[in-house]
């Protein structure tokens, strides 16, 4: 069995003391034992004397043929002093076959006797002893010192610091405060580098103006402002019209009532119903629309493609469509014809035609020629002629043929010219037959032949049938009218059920894909969409090709088109959540934008919903493009925004992040001389920015670029010895708050070779906490950015560490040596971080070998954990052991509110300086800063308080009370006598008083009363 320390305890998981000392006076004494054993020893190589090799054969076991090797014998006899050589074990156990070998138990009683033994004269043994004495005590109490958790005399923070030089613990530094924004590029650049440094301001409303900047270059475009996903303005949620939540976009100037028609469709498809219903839910928002028509209401779309039709132009009625054998004329001027006149046609200087209007309107009459009809025609009117009720006679001047319209078409009638007695009659060869009955020229008297008849002036007719009522004759002054054959059964597409003809000019801007409504003039309720097709003009008409047949022109309305176009609220924005995407589909990326993503570059996913923002910071992974301006990325996000709404969701991937400070220019530090070893300089400059890296314990390093001879060195923890001898710098706290810059290697010689090229100041926690969206333009113009997007509040700002802190943080930092294996360890160096006021650790159970450490985190100032995850988790991972996966999360707030009365003599002492006092002691009892995890809140903790205030003479707790603002409450509150004695948090919890902002401000009530005053 191996006796050799195991020095693996010192770390172990809930170690609670660090024993830097392995020994005593008696290990001492035998370690400067078996050192002197080679130094006295003759014979023996050089080898064999060394001190190791003599404790060798004590702890270890050795194999035969090495301890064959070695001449036990000979080194004891080669051992001049006597006192060393005694102590020399036996070679050969007692069985002669093996090496015999110390048990712990053994050594410590041979160490023992050994510095127990009286020295009998040797003074030099007795030295060995003394000095060997004087080491114990020594290492005891520079072990003690390393283990104490407190130092009770040290008061000033300077005093501190050096006591925990001597640990080589260096105090927290002050922290800026830092947070990310997304930059808005101008529209009209390309790719363009913001180089760091792009500041802007915050003004507080009391203090000085803060200032951030931002921490390193940016290569950004515009096209990354605010990137989208696919499809990210497509909402395929079906859209129901009865819905109650349905609202549409209509415009104020839209012109909508019961009783108009309207269309839904989704671009192809349509319903067509009557507005019973128009609601607006404000002045000119959204509007509500009913409808009365089945068809309307169950008409199923999505809200991206439904688009409602309103408010038509016109309402037209349409000609009566061509069938075979009819033809429709268009007169050039309207003559007053009207159904069944009876007319003469004539074609190109052709024989006159008797034919019967069958249908007239204005300028167009409805005509069955024999045979078809083509171009342009001409009309004479015929006169009608009434039927005398005495004679039954028909009787016409200036005419020797009529026409009768019959129940059996057409019939004619002519007599021929001669005497009075000429009774003959004959058929002129016309396409219409002659019809029977009695007919009599009528002659003009003439006195010229002396014989009083002249030329016949008329006929007068008696049909034998005596149903005919009218009767058509031409005139001698009839004027041929022009009329136009249209049509030619010829229609637009060769859809002869789909065209319909209108009279005169069509509406203005009508064109393909606009919407009609057909009505029926016998039923107002037949409503049905029509969607243009195809529009012909013609002279005084024009065709119009719907998408449906239409049936009888003539028998229906037609309103539109449709002037106004509205969508459905929400058609514009995809409802879809992220849920958990593997990968996000970006859209809208020129070809120069995705060029210039990288894994690592910061996102911001910024969702506005309902008026609200929210926001979660991200950083790419994979980049993947896919052509036509998409990019395929994953991302790793600091949370969840699987909640998030892809059409409220924008990508903001021009984002950077700042930190409080303000750019200083270059100053010179002094001149290397290459004699001094670990050469160091004073920078009086104060408030140096400190920013987060996890190459420091502390969190931070100094926002310094150091050079020497005009080259920059790199930053190293002061307390990492593995930076000895590097081209590295390290840096710590004065007294005066100055930093002192270290170089781990020897400059080289030169005049004032040694300075800055930039520093930054601005620091402490007045830079935490400022509001989101604080800062929304640069401090000044620049030519690339126009707008910041900062969603999140800053955090990370701390003070340095004070006095309260070092008296604990300094030894207990040795126990771990900043390294983090148990869960006290995980803790200690998380508050380690200037960052950070406390930090509580919990082991999370898995069902894999890894480990999962939730941290939870009282961030310094009360700040939001923000960004300081990211920088803790780098921080905390880099000092940890493997296998470690960590979470954190914010402690969780119990706001306390007290209500005291106190007494003192208000003779002696001001009442308003004593009330201040009394406020402030309790604030301060109870601030964030004094409580840790799961530390009750008693209410006898208060009275303390208030009585070490000076002046008060005691004092009474009228009310105490708390106010959870996560809605969790205390683990336990006990009462006492109906009150509230103590609360106790549960571990994840801290009790205090609220700041002075608007959730602490009346936290704190005191009334001072006279000591002399009588007691309620």
């Amino acid at each position: 069995m191996s006796t050799r320390p195991d020095l693996t305890r010192w770390n172990r998981a809930g170690l609670r003391r660090f024993d830097y000392v392995d020994g005593d006076a008696a290990v001492w004494l035998d370690k400067l034992r078996a050192a002197l054993v080679g130094m006295y020893g003759r014979g023996a190589e050089m080898d064999s004397r060394m001190a190791a090799d003599f404790d060798k054969l004590f702890l270890e076991e050795t194999p035969e043929h090495e301890r064959d090797a070695i001449d036990i014998e000979g080194l004891r006899a080669g051992v001049l002093w006597q006192r060393l050589r005694e102590t020399i074990p036996p070679a050969i156990d007692e069985d002669g076959t093996s090496h015999k070998l110390e048990t712990r138990g053994q050594r410590k009683l041979r160490l023992d006797a050994q510095y127990g033994a009286a020295a009998d004269g040797d003074q030099a043994w007795e030295i060995m002893r003394a000095f060997a004495r004087a080491t114990h005590v020594t290492m005891g109490h520079l072990n003690a010192f390393s283990n104490e958790g407190y130092l009770r005399t040290a008061t000033q923070w300077d005093n501190l610091r050096r006591l925990a030089a001597l640990v080589n613990y260096q105090p927290t530094p002050a922290a800026s405060a830092t947070t990310t924004v997304a930059l808005s590029l101008k529209p009209a650049l390309d790719v363009v580098e913001v180089a760091a440094g792009l500041a802007m301001k915050h003004q507080p409303p009391k203090g000085q103006p803060l200032i951030f900047e931002t921490m390193s270059k940016l290569v950004g475009h515009p096209d990354l402002n605010a990137a989208m996903v696919d499809g990210w303005d497509v909402n395929g949620d079906r859209l129901r019209p009865g819905d109650a939540d349905l609202r549409w976009e209509i415009g104020e100037k839209t012109n909508v009532a019961p009783g108009d028609v309207a269309i839904l469709t989704d671009g192809r498809n349509g319903a067509a119903g009557t507005v019973t219903g128009f609601e607006r839910d404000a002045e000119d928002g959204p509007a509500r629309v009913d409808f009365d028509a089945k068809a309307v209401r169950a008409f199923r779309t999505t809200y991206h493609d439904a688009r409602l039709l309103l408010e038509p132009a016109d309402l037209i009625i349409g000609e009566p469509r061509q069938i075979d054998g009819y033809t429709m004329l268009y007169l050039e001027k309207p003559a007053g014809f009207r159904k069944g006149d009876l007319v003469l046609m004539r074609r190109e200087g052709e024989l006159d035609m008797p034919i019967q209007i069958l249908a007239a309107s204005g300028s167009k009459l409805l005509i069955q020629p024999s045979e078809p009809l083509q171009g342009v025609i001409e009309i004479l009117p015929m006169a009608p002629i009434a039927k005398d009720k005495e004679t039954g006679a028909f009787n016409a001047t200036d005419a020797l043929t009529m026409y009768f319209a019959t129940s059996r078409g057409l019939r004619m009638f002519t007599a021929h010219a001669g005497t009075r007695r000429s009774r003959r009659t004959r058929r002129i060869e016309l396409p219409v037959p002659e019809l029977r009955g009695k007919a009599s020229p009528i002659y003009e008297k003439s006195d010229e032949d002396g014989s009083g008849i002249g030329a016949p002036s008329g006929v007068s007719f008696i049909p034998s049938d005596p149903s005919l009522k009218l009767a058509f004759a031409p005139t001698s002054d009839a004027k041929p009218l022009r009329a136009k054959v249209v049509g030619d059964r010829t229609v637009l597409g060769g859809a002869a059920q789909n065209t319909v003809e209108f009279l005169g000019k069509p509406p203005k801007g009508l064109t393909e894909g606009d919407w009609f409504v057909s009505r029926s003039m016998t039923n107002a309720t037949r409503l049905r969409p029509l969607r243009v097709q195809g529009v012909r003009l013609g002279t005084g008409l024009y065709s119009i090709l719907f998408h449906d047949s239409v049936g009888q022109p003539d028998r229906f309305e037609f309103l539109g088109p449709m002037k106004t176009s509205v969508t459905a609220v929400g058609h514009g924005r995809n409802p879809d959540t992220f849920g958990e995407p593997a990968k996000i589909m970006l859209c809208g990326l020129s070809d120069a934008a995705t060029d210039i993503l990288r894994p690592g570059r910061q996102v911001i996913i910024n969702a506005i919903e309902n008026g609200f923002s929210e926001d979660v910071a991200a950083s790419l992974v994979t980049i993947e493009p896919r052509g036509d301006g998409k990019v395929e990325i994953t991302l790793q996000a600091e949370r969840s925004f699987d909640h998030f709404t892809k059409g409220d969701t924008v990508f903001r991937m021009n984002a950077v992040k700042i930190s409080h400070g303000e750019s200083k220019g270059p100053k010179t530090l002094g001149s290397g001389d290459g004699e001094r070893p670990r050469q160091h300089f004073t920078l009086q400059v104060g408030e140096i920015s400190h920013v987060p890296s996890p190459v420091s314990e502390s969190g931070v390093i100094p926002a310094l670029d150091v050079a020497v001879d005009g080259e920059v060195w790199p930053y190293a923890d002061y307390i990492d010895p593995a930076a000895e001898g590097t081209r590295s710098w390290s840096s710590t706290l004065g007294e005066d708050g100055y930093l002192r810059i270290h170089f781990r290697r020897r400059l080289p010689t030169g005049t004032n070779n040694v300075g800055l090229i930039r520093h930054r100041v601005g620091v402490g926690l007045k830079g935490s906490r400022i509001p989101p969206f604080s800062f929304t333009k640069p401090m000044k113009k620049t030519a690339y950015v126009s707008e910041i997007h900062q969603p999140f509040s800053t955090s990370g700002g701390a003070d340095r560490e004070p006095v309260e802190s070092l008296r604990s943080s300094a030894p207990s930092r040795l126990s771990s040596n900043g390294r983090a294996v148990s869960l006290r360890d995980f803790e200690r160096l998380t508050a380690r971080h200037a960052s950070v006021w406390r930090a509580r650790a919990e082991e999370i159970a898995t069902a894999t070998r890894s480990r999962e450490i939730m941290m939870t985190i009282v961030p310094a100032g009360g700040a939001e954990l923000g960004l300081l995850e990211h920088d803790l988790r780098a921080a905390i991972l880099a000092r940890a052991i493997p296998g470690v996966v960590l979470s954190f999360q914010p402690y969780t707030p119990i706001l306390l509110r007290f209500a005291a009365t106190v007494r003192a003599d208000l003779t002696s002492y001001d009442q308003t300086d004593l009330q201040g006092a009394c406020e402030d002691a309790l604030r301060g009892a109870f601030a964030l800063q004094e409580r840790d995890f799961a530390q009750p809140a008693y209410v006898s903790e208060a009275l303390a308080a208030l009585e070490s205030v000076h002046g008060i003479e005691n004092a009474i707790i009228s009310g105490f009370d708390y106010t959870s603002p996560t809605g969790i409450e205390p683990q336990t509150v006990a009462i006492n006598d109906g009150t509230i004695a103590t609360i106790f948090p549960r571990p994840e919890q801290v009790a205090h008083i609220g700041d002075l902002s608007e959730v602490g401000a009346n936290s704190v009530l005191i009334t001072v009363k006279d000591i002399h005053d009588p007691i309620d």
